[in-house]
């Protein structure tokens, strides 16, 4: 979420209320006349009267809202009121054709007049984005390519005398013009401020009415296609009328989002909450892309088949491999460490640095512990200088305590990748020990570690792996616990071994101190520094990164779900902001990081935006039951693909809980379906955390640095040695 509130800027130009009850009588018009085009031709001619009246009213406004923000902010203003008012003069003009207004304009085809209708559109909503709406560069050609790119297909496909499908058309447009509607919107908030709109703000009330009308103008117009038998639209039959209204209602609504009032109506309050918010976000891309999947589908019907291969190929291969990392598991023979811990330490050239930032409570737990534990290492603490809870008073006691052993040096980075550059300096010794507030480790982890690096002096990180210090806590520990289990543990042994993709987690990881200088330090302006690391470190250095499953590092788990939902949204938009900025050099550099590591890397990467892939099984089936389309599978073969793809998830995530060396689980009948539901209660809270994290990423929501809060049972249970 965004990190500040700011109001609408006022209407200038008339008083409040006035311009609140213009807009709304607007409105309403324009739905007047949206419903008499859809009753018949009785009242089809009235109704093209008022909708090209509200239309044009409501384009005014979204003008007057532009021009209030270019006057006076730019120099180049007179040329961004210049572009205004060429879109604004083409979209009343548009809408006069296609409403049969204009002289000679009556007769014309339906496809003229929704040819005209999108160019109009289009032209107003162009004017409208004159300024760069994303912070990246990816994020907007993203953007511009599922709108201008959706809008010209669709033009072409109902373009008269071209290949003329207007079904598909009417699709394209529908996604299309959802997602330029957004990304107006987007560009108005940023230049205002923050994006996404804070919960209960009335920009959040107003977003919310614009993300419900683009899933029921994606809905209405799939609604349709699909009650339409014949390769054009018509307005024919009754249940084709209503659908037409419903979907050019939802239009109106959509575009008068983009010139409302400063105030939301209090009925809109229930929109507010992050539960809302982010099903929102979800439903929208969801209905988006899948409608976007159907309209090419409905354009060119061969398409579905080979789709549809690629689809079931990247479940076989991702199942595949789950199936790989089981076996992968069995074989694979725990670590067996004679080292005597207390004896190794003496001379490690280890100093362990542990970050926090407002993360009083888990550092209360952790911190003495892990300097009784690692005894006599020395410790750099890093407590970010925006802490307001008694974290740094936390680190000074226990500096105060061991003066010899402990230093304290204040992070100013702002993030704590910032603070991790700025003291990595004060670091004397040829090692590092990466902790964070919540961790605590035994010390055969440091003695593991080092055995690692000694032998292999190419290594430059080992990770540790994290596991929950009270997985049984709650309802909601076993459930995070459980996915932590399946990925630890199965997961990131399979891809370091199997894939060379090892990669580092951010903490609970040893490494040589000049990792950091010889790729100039962690990045700051990603929410996912540690992947970034990782694959610069691949592409830039000689540097090797290990996974050590044996190395146990305990970790408490997020307290609440709503902690949960925004430690994996952060992840997950860490996670596609290093695929978006690396996946294409890690192809190319596929010699110089050889087949098996470009593969696995790519795979890692790729699985981090699959989302939308993965989500389109409603595209793929629809046509096979709507348009007489066939995906040419036969019922045997769908049935061994089912026999083999369903049950993978309930046995990896059963082994990963009831085999874990580290977390002992009761076999009850209860905890055995507990943890079933959640094998794929994970899959659908995965793609949900993915799809809400694209949608920020392409809205060009602030990076946010949020502490996961943590919470533990009141009695710790003692400590043990790994």
């Amino acid at each position: 979420m965004s990190s500040r509130v700011e109001s609408w800027p006022e209407h200038s130009f008339f008083p409040e209320r006035l311009y609140t009850a213009a807009w709304a009588l607007s409105l309403v018009v324009t739905l007047v006349g949206t419903v008499g085009v859809g009753l018949g031709p009785e009242t089809r001619p009235t109704g093209y009267a008022l909708l090209a009246t509200g239309g044009g009213a409501l384009a005014l406004f979204s003008l007057s809202a532009e021009i209030r923000r270019t006057v006076g902010r730019e120099a180049s203003s007179g040329l961004r009121l210049a572009i205004v008012g060429v879109g604004g003069l083409a979209f009343v003009s548009g809408v006069a054709f296609a409403a049969g207004v204009l002289p000679g304009t009556a007769a014309a085809p339906l496809t003229v007049r929704l040819l005209i209708l999108a160019t109009a559109f289009q032209a107003l909503l162009v004017s409208v984005d004159i300024r760069p709406a994303r912070p990246t560069l990816r994020a907007r050609v993203a953007v511009l390519l599922m709108s201008h790119g959706a809008i010209f297909a669709g033009s072409v496909l109902t373009f008269p005398g071209g290949p003329t499908v207007p079904r598909a058309g009417l699709l394209l447009y529908a996604g299309g013009f959802g997602v330029l509607l957004l990304n107006a919107f987007w560009a108005r908030t940023l230049s205002s401020g923050t994006v996404p709109p804070e919960p209960e703000t009335d920009r959040r009330r107003w977003e919310g009415v614009l993300l419900g009308a683009i899933v029921v103008g994606v809905l209405g117009a799939t609604a349709m296609v699909l009650t339409t038998q014949t390769g054009t639209l018509g307005l024919r039959t009754p249940l084709t009328q209503l659908f037409a209204t419903v979907t050019g209602a939802a239009a109106a609504v959509a575009l008068a989002t983009l010139g409302v009032p400063q105030s939301a109506p209090l009925a809109l309050g229930w929109l507010d909450s992050p539960a809302v918010t982010v099903s929102q976000h979800v439903s929208t891309l969801f209905v988006v892309v899948n409608g976007f999947v159907l309209g090419i589908f409905v354009a060119a019907p061969g398409l579905l088949g080979p789709v549809f291969r690629v689809f079931l190929a990247a479940l076989l291969v991702g199942v595949v491999l789950n199936y790989a990392m089981l076996l992968y598991a069995r074989r694979r023979d725990p670590d067996a460490d004679p080292t005597d811990p207390t004896t190794a330490l003496a001379d490690a050239g280890v100093t362990v640095v542990v970050t926090g930032a407002n993360e009083v409570d888990a550092l209360s737990a952790s911190l003495r512990e892990n300097v009784a534990a690692l005894d006599p290492l020395p410790f750099l603490l890093v407590p970010a200088a925006r802490s307001s809870d008694g974290t740094q008073e936390v680190m000074q006691a226990v500096r105060e305590d061991h003066p010899d052993r402990i230093r304290v040096v204040e992070g100013t980075g702002g993030s704590k990748a910032g603070d991790l550059n700025q003291v990595w300096e004060h670091v004397e010794t040829p090692y590092v020990l990466l902790l964070d507030a919540d961790e605590t480790v035994g010390a055969s982890f440091v003695t593991r570690a080092l055995r690692v690096l000694s032998a292999r002096p190419d290594v430059g990180i080992v990770q540790g792996r994290k596991y929950a210090t009270y997985p049984d806590a709650s309802r909601l520990s076993r459930f995070v616990s459980a996915e932590r289990q399946h990925s630890t543990w199965l997961d990131h042994p399979f891809d370091a071994d199997v894939l060379a993709a090892a990669h580092f987690a951010g903490s609970a990881a040893v490494l040589q101190r000049e990792v950091l200088p010889d790729v100039d330090g962690f990045a700051s302006d990603l929410l996912t520094e540690d992947i970034d690391l990782t694959i610069r470190l691949y592409l830039q250095t000689d540097w090797d990164v290990v996974y050590v499953p044996e190395m146990g590092a305990r970790e408490l788990l997020p307290g609440s779900w709503t902690s949960l939902l925004r430690q994996r949204e952060r992840w997950a938009r860490g996670w596609a902001q290093v695929a978006g900025r690396h996946l294409g050099d890690v192809v190319r550099s596929w010699r110089a990081l050889g087949l098996r590591r470009t593969a696995g890397l790519s795979w890692l990467l790729l699985l981090a935006v699959s989302a939308p892939l993965y989500v389109i099984f409603p595209a793929l089936v629809v046509p096979t039951v709507a348009l007489d389309a066939s995906l040419q599978l036969s019922l045997p073969v769908a049935a061994a693909f089912a026999v083999f793809l369903l049950p993978e998830r309930a046995i990896s995530f059963a082994y990963a809980v009831f085999r874990d060396p580290d977390i002992p689980a009761s076999t009850s009948l209860r905890r055995i379906v507990e943890t079933v539901a959640a094998a794929y209660l994970w899959i659908a809270f995965g793609w949900l955390v993915q799809l809400h994290s694209l949608y920020l990423q392409f809205a060009g929501a602030p990076q946010t640095w949020t502490v996961t809060r943590k919470s533990r049972p009141p009695v710790a249970s003692p400590p043990d040695d790994d």
